[in-house]
């Protein structure tokens, strides 16, 4: 990062750097996840397209953090995953990382500085969420039947 960036906008930067790093393990993991022959055709098709999205959230938080002249975090080659046996165990799994990302959006939207940027963090805290409803469904899970549904902890 340049020196002459302001202390908002280094804290932009690492914030939106934290939640690019969520984005790059999310993808790692649907592709793994996909390769294991584990996942039913209809269970792989909404994998893919959350791990689209997924990258379409990268692409759009990289560019926030050119836009402010910080750099943006790189993907590592590899991401430590629990062992991938089932698809019911994928699917868990995918539910608690889920879970964990709309928690972490839910704190990145609060601690950015810009109204831009929260409403990038925001949208993207609801693709988190919506991803939560569709992998507990998936699992024949019902909202009617726990909170432990909802991605955000209640206080």
């Amino acid at each position: 990062m340049s020196k002459s960036l302001s202390p908002a906008a280094a804290s932009d930067i690492d914030l939106l750097n934290a939640a690019i790093g969520l984005e790059q393990v999310a993808q790692y993991a649907y592709k793994a996840a996909g390769g294991t022959g584990l996942l039913s055709a209809d269970v792989l098709a909404v994998a893919t397209k959350i791990a689209s999205q997924h990258a379409d959230h990268e692409k759009a938080l990289t560019a926030e953090v050119t836009k402010l002249g910080g750099t943006p975090t790189k993907a590592q080659d590899k991401y430590d995953l629990p062992a991938l046996t089932s698809q019911t165990a994928i699917l868990q799994f995918a539910l608690g990382k889920e879970k964990e990302a709309a928690n972490a959006y839910f704190m990145v939207l609060q601690g950015l500085s810009s109204a831009t940027l929260k409403q990038l963090s925001g949208s993207i805290m609801n693709d988190e969420t919506s991803h939560v409803v569709v992998l507990a469904s998936a699992l024949g899970m019902s909202p009617l039947d726990s909170t432990a549904f909802m991605p955000l902890a209640a206080s």
